[in-house]
C-alpha cells in the first residue's frame, strides 16, 4: 500500500520502487492513459498528478521518490512527496499548479519549477528549487536549507515561514509580503527585493549589501535587524540612519 509507515530506505530505493504494486493506490491521482502498466512506471517520463486520494487524516500518503511532472488542482493534506525528482526529460521541472495543500512534505525534492496556489504547514526543507517561479501563499512553511537560487517570486505572501540557511542568491522578490518569517543564516546576493513588505521578520546578521532594494520596500519596527548589512542608499523605515541599525563587526574565523 502507498500509505506510509515512514520507514527509512535509501533515496535510490525511493526513486526506483515504483512498480505495479506500488502505483495502484495512486490510480485516482494519475491520468487513465497511465493504466494498465504491465511493467510499472518508466522512471524517465514525468508523471502528472491531479484529483484526490482517499486516506485517513493524519496518516501520510507515501509518494516519496515519485517521478513528478506537474501536481495540478489537488486540494489535499498529509501527502509526502519527499525526494521526488523531475526526470531530466522534463524541462519545466516539478510544477504545482493551483493546489491547496496542508501538512505536506516536499523535503529534498529536486527541480521544482513552479508553485501556484496556497500551502499550509508544508516543508520544503533541503529542496532544490533553482529558478523556481512562485505566485502563492504560504503559512507556517519551512524552506530551511533549500536552494532557491535564481528564484522569481511575485505577489506572494509568506506568513511565519522559515528560510534559515536557505540559498537565496540572485533570487528576485516583487510585491511579496513576509510576515514574521525567519531569515537567519540565509544567503542573499545579486538579487532584488522590490515593493515588498517585511513585517516582524528576523533578519539578524543577514547580508543584503549586494541585493537591489527600492524605497517602496517596507520594514516595520518589529523586525529583528541586529547585524543586518544593507547598502547605505536604502533607508529602513523607523531607524535614524539610512543603513538601519549599525552592523556588528563579525569575529574573525
Amino acid at each position: 500500500m502507498v500509505f506510509s509507515d515512514m520507514k527509512q530506505i535509501s533515496t535510490k530505493q525511493l526513486r526506483t520502487r515504483w512498480k505495479d504494486s506500488e502505483i495502484e493506490p495512486l490510480r485516482t491521482f494519475l491520468p487513465a492513459s497511465d493504466f494498465p502498466m504491465a511493467k510499472g512506471l518508466s522512471l524517465s517520463i514525468p508523471r502528472d498528478l491531479t484529483g484526490t486520494i482517499e486516506h485517513e487524516a493524519g496518516q501520510y500518503v507515501d509518494i516519496r521518490g515519485f517521478p513528478l511532472g506537474s501536481v495540478a488542482f489537488i486540494h489535499d493534506q498529509d501527502l509526502d512527496f519527499s525526494f521526488a525528482k523531475s526526470p531530466e526529460e522534463s524541462h519545466n521541472g516539478i510544477e504545482f499548479i493551483e493546489c491547496r495543500l496542508k501538512n505536506c512534505l516536499f523535503e529534498n525534492v529536486q527541480n521544482v519549477g513552479k508553485i501556484l496556489g496556497a500551502l499550509v504547514r508544508c516543508s520544503f526543507t533541503g529542496a532544490r528549487m533553482e529558478k523556481v517561479f512562485i505566485t502563492a501563499e504560504f503559512d507556517d512553511c519551512s524552506f530551511e536549507g533549500a536552494n532557491i537560487r535564481n528564484a522569481r517570486c511575485y505577489d506572494s505572501k509568506f506568513r511565519r515561514c522559515s528560510f534559515q540557511n536557505a540559498n537565496l542568491i540572485k533570487a528576485e522578490f516583487g510585491g511579496a509580503t513576509f510576515d514574521h518569517c525567519d531569515f537567519r543564516g540565509a544567503q542573499f546576493g545579486s538579487g532584488a527585493v522590490l515593493e515588498c513588505r517585511i513585517i516582524g521578520c528576523n533578519l539578524a546578521d543577514v547580508d543584503l549589501a549586494d541585493t537591489m532594494r527600492d524605497e517602496k520596500t517596507f520594514y516595520d519596527l518589529g523586525c529583528e535587524l541586529d547585524g543586518l548589512r544593507c547598502v547605505p542608499s536604502r533607508r529602513i523605515y523607523g531607524y535614524d540612519t539610512d543603513m538601519g541599525p549599525p552592523p556588528r563587526k563579525r569575529a574573525e574565523a
